[in-house]
Formats: structure tokens, C-alpha cells, sequence
């Protein structure tokens, strides 16, 4: 399969681009770092954040999106991709007719719309990085399904009009409040539901944290409407792999774990989910 044959890179550029790109990061986490002045624990805020360089954050997302398919079989991640997200295809499968046009934004190695493709959904992905889109095309070429991957700019939908749902998954928490409200209204103007998903504090126990705002329910709620939508609502998904998540999922009902603790009360999850309708569809 030719997607194994994608390496990441070691560095970006050269030795010397590399080396001011570690001390970027460097001087970024130092400014983030929690000020221990006092005895109560600092929590991080989103307006806290600060944006990794550009370069950096280009480097990252390589990473993330082809770095599952460099260490292991793709049908691994496949399967894995499947377990975590089923929530989100099932809201999806929800909130549009069968048959339905979806778009996501942000598709990286495109593994949701493949999936959803395999549903029957009518799919399309954008993407802003050329070679994680290359890489996209070639797992639906080996698996055989027709899923069209575009070079795109989220903030630039314009060619991308009349779909019956938009969604984005671990986008717009890279980005300052009013880019993320901005990115999801292009969503509201290319569809008429929008499902955002971001995820939660709590995934410091899977992977480095850079860049990402951590946002409630209801904070996410209220930028789904600053961006035009209505009707919002939302859940919160995935098991949190630490001794409280773990004790929680063996001890409790499954009606009582899912429906009420991560459902009604978003804890613990490892995703927050925001789906709104839109009129602003053309």
C-alpha cells in the first residue's frame, strides 16, 4: 500500500531552520507554563493559548495525520479511528438524510470519510497541507473508494456550497476564538449542519499538548453560535485513560456512564461535540 511509503520528517527544512524552530517551541512552552507563585494550581484558559509557528504547526499535523499510518497497518487505525469516533458517525448519521452530501474540513489522512463513504454518504474532504492530501487519495485508491481530497483553505469554502452537513474534528482549538468562529461560519455558509469536535482537557493522557484551547460544553456551544448557527447542542465521548475514567467505565452501568456522566454531565470524555443548524447555506 503506497501510503507506508510517507515518512515524516526529522527536521524542518535544515539543521540551522530546525534548531530555530526547537527554540521556538521552546520559548512557546515557557510562556505557557503555569506560574507557581502561589499555592492554588494554575488551570489553563483558552485565551491563554499562543499559536505555534506556522512552520511548526505544519510540521505537527503531518505528524499527526500520517504518523498512525507509518507505525502500524492501516486497517489498525481504521479500526481504532472507528471505536473512538462512532458517536460522532452516529450524530452525523442523524442529522443527514441516507444518501446525504458531507463534507469535512480538515480531513487529514481522510480515514472519517472513508468510513462514512462505506455508509453511503456522499463524501468530500479539504485539506491545507498537499502532501497529507496525496496520502489521503492513495489509501482510497487501495481500498478502493471514491472520495474526492482538495487542497483548500478552511476559511475559503466558496467552492464548496450546497452539502447537507460540514464537520471538522480536532481543528479549530489550534486557532484564536474569533479564527474558529470565523472557520465555522465558511462551514454554516457550505452546509446546513455544522458539527464541530474538540477535544478535552483530558487528552493530556494520550499525546504532547501545544497549541490546543480546551473549551467546555458550553463555551463551545456559545462559538457554534457566534457563528451563525442555531439549535446547537451537545455530548461528549471517548473513555479518559486515567484511574478515575478507567474506574468509572468497569464500575458503573453502561446507561448510567454514557447517557449520564459523559452525556449529561461531559466528565470524563476526551471529546466535546457541538452540532448546529444553519440558514446560511447557499
Amino acid at each position: 500500500m503506497r501510503v507506508l511509503e510517507y515518512s515524516l520528517p526529522t527536521r524542518v527544512g535544515s539543521s540551522t531552520s530546525a534548531s530555530c524552530a526547537s527554540r521556538e517551541v521552546a520559548a512557546l512552552e515557557k510562556r505557557r507554563r503555569p506560574q507557581m507563585a502561589t499555592k492554588k494550581k494554575h488551570r489553563r484558559t483558552a485565551g491563554e493559548v499562543a499559536s505555534l509557528p506556522t512552520e511548526v504547526s505544519a510540521q505537527r499535523w503531518d505528524g499527526y495525520s500520517l504518523g498512525p499510518l507509518r507505525e502500524g497497518h492501516p486497517l489498525a487505525h481504521f479500526a481504532d479511528r472507528w471505536q473512538f469516533e462512532e458517536p460522532l458517525y452516529r450524530e452525523i448519521a442523524r442529522s443527514v438524510p441516507s444518501g446525504g452530501k458531507v463534507l469535512e474540513v480538515g480531513s487529514g489522512s481522510g480515514v472519517n470519510l472513508i468510513l462514512l463513504a462505506a455508509r453511503g454518504f456522499q463524501v468530500a474532504g479539504v485539506e491545507y497541507r498537499p502532501r497529507v492530501v496525496e496520502a489521503a487519495r492513495d489509501i482510497a485508491d487501495s481500498l478502493r473508494v471514491e472520495v474526492p481530497y482538495d487542497v483548500a483553505d478552511a476559511f475559503d469554502l466558496t467552492s464548496y456550497r450546497g452539502f447537507d452537513l460540514a464537520f471538522s474534528c480536532g481543528m479549530i482549538e489550534h486557532w484564536p476564538r474569533e479564527d474558529a468562529v470565523r472557520a465555522l461560519h465558511e462551514q454554516a455558509k457550505a452546509a446546513r449542519v455544522v458539527v464541530a469536535e474538540v477535544p478535552t482537557r483530558y487528552t493530556r493522557y494520550t499525546g504532547e499538548i501545544t497549541d490546543e484551547r480546551f473549551y467546555s460544553r458550553r463555551q463551545l456551544r456559545q462559538i457554534m453560535r457566534e457563528a451563525g448557527l442555531s439549535n446547537v447542542r451537545s455530548l461528549a465521548y471517548g473513555d479518559v485513560p486515567n484511574t478515575a475514567g478507567r474506574a468509572c467505565r468497569l464500575l458503573l452501568p453502561e446507561l448510567v456512564y454514557r447517557r449520564g456522566l459523559q452525556s449529561r454531565c461531559g466528565w470524563p470524555a476526551m471529546a466535546h461535540v457541538a452540532i448546529g443548524a444553519s440558514e446560511l447555506r447557499s
